[in-house]
């Protein structure tokens, strides 16, 4: 969602096109994408049957970079 976000704060394109075009054509694109591995919480149950989620937190980094050169992004 953040990416899309700041893609429409870009004046490069209208919009949140950069992010659009990034995913969903073959332009050539060089972007690094970061994102958790994994999720932890504890879960509790009580007599009724009614369950509590507490302490939600992502941890653990798994980073891709994507490097598609071509006339555009690299002249």
């Amino acid at each position: 969602m953040k990416f899309v976000l700041d893609a429409m704060d870009n004046d490069l394109m209208e919009g949140a096109n950069e992010a659009c075009i990034a995913c969903h054509t073959k332009v050539g694109v060089n972007i690094t994408w970061t994102k958790n591995e994994y999720l932890e919480f504890t879960a509790e149950e009580d007599a009724a049957g009614n369950w509590t989620i507490a302490s939600f937190t992502a941890g653990g980094e798994n980073v891709t970079y994507v490097n598609s050169s071509n006339s555009w992004t690299n002249p």
